[in-house]
């Protein structure tokens, strides 16, 4: 039976797990996966009263920014760092999960990293395995876990999983690899990070020219439901997309002072023109 159950790092996927684990505990009167307790861990400006609840626990810890070593331990609950039984999700940055799993790795401990691009650990004691969900997820506000595609390694623990996948209301979960994870996350950076910051890109265009930048919101929306598509190369559009190399002079023309916005465009457009023009 699991003892505790610790979260690891407080940031947005922190508090999206704290979430459906107090929702499922205020429903059902118990915490998940059978833990006597739920402990949030993590530095001392990420204190749990910013998600206030009387039954949600907080451990300080400080992990350093330099070499990854934990360099301070300063338990406010006055009980042991770590015990036998406990499930850790370590939702910390990637840089530190290799040092927080070594800090871990302790007989009686299941050790849980959430992250798409870091293999899963060997660990010569702990348990370990990988719960990556493929979302980007708000700063605050509810979490639909029902929406949300889960990725999951380490068959050993699937009984464990399975409870988890109950208690947050996951519908849609795989075993993956851990080379096919880094290839979803690669994906995912593509499909979300980058395509955010086209979007960034359009916004700071027009503002440079004093447009209001919610004229570009409809094609905005457009475009999201177009990803949409069994293909979305189907709806690509555009001077790249037809040749026009008028079109494309011109707009280079307009970031000649903007390098680095040049530079994006242009490789863009070239790989677009090279596989996907008419």
């Amino acid at each position: 039976m699991t003892h505790r159950i610790l979260i690891w790092g407080y940031g947005r996927l922190g508090r999206a797990l704290l979430k459906g684990f107090v929702d499922f505990r205020n429903a059902n009167g118990h915490w998940p996966m059978g833990a006597e307790r739920c402990i949030v861990v993590g530095r001392a400006k990420d204190r749990v009263s910013v998600f206030p609840d009387q039954h949600v626990e907080y451990l300080h810890v400080d992990i350093s920014n330099t070499d990854g070593r934990v360099i301070h331990l300063s338990d406010d609950s006055d009980h042991s760092i770590l015990e036998q039984g406990d499930v850790i999700f370590a939702t910390v940055p990637d840089q530190y999960i290799q040092s927080l799993a070594s800090f871990c790795d302790q007989p009686g401990i299941v050790f849980i990293h959430c992250s798409g691009a870091t293999p899963m650990l060997d660990m010569n004691h702990a348990k370990s395995g990988v719960f990556y969900p493929l979302q980007t997820f708000p700063q605050f506000g509810d979490v639909n876990w029902s929406d949300i595609p889960v990725f999951w390694e380490n068959a050993q623990l699937l009984t464990l999983f399975e409870s988890l996948f109950l208690a947050l209301g996951v519908k849609k979960s795989q075993e993956l690899s851990s080379v096919d994870r880094e290839y979803l996350h690669l994906a995912a950076v593509f499909a979300n990070n980058y395509t955010v910051a086209m979007a960034g890109i359009a916004h700071d265009l027009m503002q440079s020219r004093n447009m209001k930048s919610e004229w570009i919101q409809p094609i905005l929306e457009k475009t999201a439901k177009n990803l949409g598509l069994p293909d979305p190369w189907d709806a690509l559009t555009g001077p790249a997309k037809r040749n026009d190399q008028t079109s494309i002079d011109r707009h280079l023309k307009l970031l000649e002072n903007q390098p680095e916005l040049r530079a994006i465009y242009e490789k863009m457009g070239w790989y677009i023109q090279s596989n996907h023009s008419n």
